[in-house]
């Protein structure tokens, strides 16, 4: 009947109407999300900073500092520790009152290498690929091993090293007063003034309270 499909139509555009409106008012309740502030300031409490290359972020400058770029992140709580890291090395500073780079204590560390000192306790480092490392205790007493040489010093009392390469050995005791040295074509042995001794070859010298008196 023509009357029904009347109202059938009405009735669809009138459901039609309503559905847009409610899309229209959800639509507006959906606002896109913001994007941070690139940049807050509120000297000297609080620094931020931020675009596509870099981040920085300062609380009580210089107390707290955080810094990221493409090359490096760093991590500050002045004066105490700061943390830096890059590519191809990670990087610890302890106790630095004037500068991060004149800290007297750092830990350093590569692929290959390890190094770590507090000034003046102790000094070590490493080096995987040469297979040699040295440690050091308040300047008197040091260690340090490679493939090719040996050395064990305890300032003034001892001083050793031994080159394997060239089949050497050197021993200061008392320095400088005694030596003892070892070479495959040559030996010496002194003690300042009283007595030294040396060889070399075929050739034999003995001094004896020196300088008043020589055999040859």
């Amino acid at each position: 009947m023509p009357h029904m499909r009347i109202i059938a139509l009405s009735l669809l555009l009138v459901l039609l109407a309503s559905s847009t409106a409610f899309a229209n008012e959800d639509n507006e309740g959906i606002r896109p999300p913001q994007k941070p502030p690139k940049e807050v300031k509120l000297w000297p409490f609080l620094s931020y900073g931020s675009d596509e290359n870099e981040t920085k972020l300062s609380i009580l400058y210089p107390l707290i500092e955080y810094e990221k770029t493409k090359e490096r992140e760093l991590l500050s709580l002045y004066p105490l520790v700061s943390r830096t890291k890059l590519d191809y090395e990670t990087r610890f500073d302890f106790f630095f009152p004037f500068s991060r780079y004149l800290s007297a204590g750092v830990y350093r560390r590569t692929s290959d290498e390890t190094e770590c000192y507090f000034h003046p306790l102790f000094n070590y480092s490493s080096d995987r690929t040469k297979e040699s490392f040295s440690l050091s205790l308040l300047y008197f007493l040091s260690f340090s091993s490679s493939p090719s040489e040996l050395s064990f010093h305890i300032f003034p009392l001892l001083w050793y090293e031994r080159n394997k390469e060239a089949d050497s050995v050197e021993v200061d005791f008392l320095y400088p007063l005694g030596r003892y040295s070892s070479e495959p074509d040559s030996f010496r042995l002194r003690f300042f003034p009283f007595f030294g001794y040396s060889r070399r070859d075929s050739e034999v010298v003995f001094d004896f309270l020196f300088p008043l008196g020589r055999y040859k």
